[in-house]
């Protein structure tokens, strides 16, 4: 049996940390006594003579295993610390003492230490500090442990909670200390910052398997009172891994699909030196797909495509969405296959990207609309919120193709009718705008406002509702949106039978909606249910909305 057991890559001696453990599997207490901790202090010291091993092994023991109060009392007394090196005295003091960390492992050399010491006004005990109140204080960008515990807790941290929260979580990583002349070529257990400084900054290092393949760093300011900590993707790991990680762990896309290429991303990676692809691909799905400033964003896509329920938040049908697609990334030769066909992500002329400094990804969605995104991230690896998203319109289809995929696949709608003039609605787009705004969706948008719209008191769903109180109680709900449900299923049984969605077309004498909506300002809708009312239901979608500008609909 080998003399010396490893834990978290340091030495300690076998043979006094199996006597504590029967000390405490035994009949008893099961705590170490007075007896039993001055048995192991007389074993150690059996040369007269205290090893830095013995001495770390007894410390090790005192931490995580239970003692009596009077055992506790005498083996303090006895200071086993006295021989411990500065640097290991700093951890405790530092760790957990001040912190009370008792399970965070600590793999720093006292060489590195020394190293680091060069030029620092502060000292390693002080850096190490610093290092955790870093951490603990919150952090910076979307990947930090703050950021990452939140996510993964579901709930905002209050500022007592967070520390305690934190300090779980912290307590099961590895910390290290990165030497002021680290490469990457260097056979190193983790990796390095794509930000490294150590000229100026003491650079701390925590791994824990929570977060697997993300590791968090502190850097301390050598020579003022400064510190801050990020976190990053592990530019070791594997692709897959990473890949996987990111879209169904991370960013909580858990049925989002995507088609990367491992062999395109080797073909990428070098084009920057150190750049990080986990850190971008997290950005262009964390930060990119909910950007709001490009000309055609995927929210105000998003919002004209659905009819915003003001109980729903937008984000969430943003999110929904998107983890009905497929992700790509855009290979470094995507204009040669747009332009013979055999990209799997054509991109239109209108875009050009600057492969050297962004990864670009593309996102179709072809079950719930035909429009598609090409999103950009940085190749620096940055996790803040510079990622941006744009989106065209995937022509391929017919719009007559692309409506009868939306009432027949999407809403599944059998035998409705759709009495549309394409060209007129095509002069309506160019001449009262906006442009962008694509029939399809607006068939897309007028369904779902008659599905949807609970709150217009004569529009179908209220009209539905009154009709079917007897068998659809909304007090037999105990969720309004399972009662909801139950309506527009019902809804869909009469849009099924005998019914027909027109569109108005431009007619100088007939430019108005019966309650005055002019066509200039509204796209016109209507439809007839013959089986619930002898009268048409009027769907009014704004051309130009604000921020309260729903849809709605109406009998005449």
């Amino acid at each position: 049996m080998a003399y010396y057991q490893i834990i978290g890559g340091k030495r300690y001696d076998r043979s006094l940390l199996e006597a504590a453990k029967r000390f405490t599997q035994g009949s008893g207490e099961y705590q170490i006594s007075l007896d039993e901790i001055q048995d192991l202090f007389r074993q150690a010291n059996d040369s007269q003579v205290l090893t830095s091993i013995e001495r770390r092994t007894l410390d090790y023991i005192a931490q995580h295993f239970p003692l009596t109060a009077k055992a506790k009392k005498w083996f303090l007394a006895q200071g086993p610390n006295s021989g411990e090196s500065t640097t290991e005295m700093a951890i405790r003091k530092v760790l957990r003492e001040k912190f009370g960390l008792q399970k965070i492992q600590s793999n720093i050399e006292e060489s590195t230490v020394q190293q680091n010491l060069a030029g620092s006004v502060r000292d390693f005990e002080a850096a190490l500090s610093a290092a955790i109140e870093a951490v603990l204080g919150g952090g910076q960008g979307q990947l930090c442990l703050l950021a990452r515990v939140a996510s993964r807790e579901d709930k905002y941290l209050e500022s007592q909670i967070q520390a305690q929260v934190l300090k779980s979580y912290l307590d099961r990583c590895t910390i290290y200390l990165v030497p002021t002349d680290a490469t990457a070529s260097m056979n190193l257990p983790y990796d390095l910052p794509h930000v490294l400084d150590s000229e100026n900054f003491w650079t701390f290092v925590f791994k824990t398997p929570d977060f697997e393949p993300i590791e968090f760093f502190s850097f301390v300011n050598r020579g003022q009172s400064f510190q801050y900590s990020i976190g990053q993707f592990s530019k070791k790991a594997n692709f897959d891994l990473i890949i996987q990680s990111i879209i169904q762990q991370f960013t909580g896309f858990d049925r989002m699909k995507w088609d990367i290429s491992i062999e395109e991303l080797n073909r990428q990676m070098p084009i920057i030196p150190g750049q990080n692809f986990g850190n971008a691909l997290f950005a262009a799905l964390n930060a990119g797909i909910f950007n709001q400033e490009s000309s055609f964003s995927f929210g105000d896509f998003i919002r004209q495509e659905i009819w915003p329920d003001p109980e729903k938040n937008i984000r969430e049908e943003m999110r929904e969405y998107a983890n009905s697609g497929t992700l790509y990334l855009i290979p470094l030769d995507y204009r040669a296959q747009t332009d013979n066909g055999t990209a799997a992500f054509p991109v239109p002329e209108q875009f050009s990207f600057w492969l050297d400094g962004e990864w670009i990804f593309g996102l179709n969605m072809p079950s719930k609309t035909n429009a598609q995104f090409v999103i950009s991230a940085p190749r620096d690896g940055n996790d803040g919120d510079t990622a941006w998203i744009d989106g065209f319109l995937d022509e391929a289809l017919s719009i007559e193709t692309q409506i009868q995929k939306i009432v027949t696949e999407e809403f599944k709608i059998e035998g409705l009718q759709i009495n549309i003039d394409t060209a007129d609605a095509a002069v309506q787009r160019q001449q009262f705008g906006p442009e962008w705004r694509h029939l399809p969706g607006l068939v897309r948008q007028a369904l779902n406002t008659i599905l949807h719209d609970y709150l217009s008191d004569h529009g179908v769903f209220n009209k539905v509702a009154k009709r079917h109180l007897a068998d659809i109680d909304p007090t037999f709900f105990d969720d309004p949106m399972e009662y909801r449900a139950a309506i527009r299923h019902k809804i869909k049984e009469y849009l099924r039978t005998e019914s027909v969605l027109q569109m108005r077309p431009i007619n100088p004498d007939e430019n108005l909606a019966p309650n005055g909506e002019p066509i200039e300002q509204n796209w016109l809708f209507r439809v007839v249910l013959q089986n619930l009312a002898d009268h048409w239901f009027w769907i009014i979608i704004q051309r130009h909305p604000d921020d309260e500008g729903r849809p709605y609909n109406y009998i005449s």
